[in-house]
């Protein structure tokens, strides 16, 4: 009897060729640290107007990166998002608002609702790669200091957390 091979949880963007109009607007309005690096958030799939790109497994091997989160060191896997790491250090995230949770609805980096402070700076932690030594905050983050600014493309309409127009 055969095994059953086991499915990645870790995830990759990839450019479907034939579908592919060349107009960069996924690699330019985004920010993707490109497909070598991919963590596999999916902002590309949204921000694609021809559909060329979809999330496909990434079952290549992942060193570790060390991190710390509430002055706690974790061990994690390299090539992937802030909230990715986190998920996988038992913290909880959501769709809607929750107790005990970290609200994250649009998961393309639009809505800033999952934002944590890392070295300092509020970032969406669902768009944010993951690097060696990163310090993240997530309790008593400072919030009002640091709003979203809309210009450009957004995975979802205008509005949301801590908008401000340009």
């Amino acid at each position: 009897m055969q095994k059953e091979r086991e499915e990645s949880p870790f995830q990759v963007a990839f450019k479907q060729e034939e579908l592919c109009k060349k107009c960069r607007f996924c690699e330019t309005w985004i920010a993707c640290p490109g497909i070598k690096s991919c963590t596999g958030c999916g902002s590309c799939i949204v921000a694609c107007p021809h559909e060329a790109r979809k999330l496909i497994p990434d079952k290549r091997e992942r060193g570790q990166v060390r991190i710390k989160v509430e002055r706690e060191t974790y061990f994690v896997p390299e090539r992937i998002t802030v909230l990715k790491a986190l998920e996988m250090i038992s913290y909880r995230f959501s769709l809607f608002p929750e107790k005990d949770t970290i609200f994250a609805p649009c998961r393309t980096g639009g809505c800033w609702s999952c934002a944590v402070e890392i070295d300092g700076k509020l970032k969406p932690s669902c768009i944010t790669p993951i690097r060696e030594n990163m310090n993240i905050k997530i309790t008593q983050v400072e919030r009002s200091n640091s709003p979203r600014l809309v210009r450009g493309f957004s995975g979802h309409p205008v509005g949301g957390v801590d908008t401000k127009m340009l």
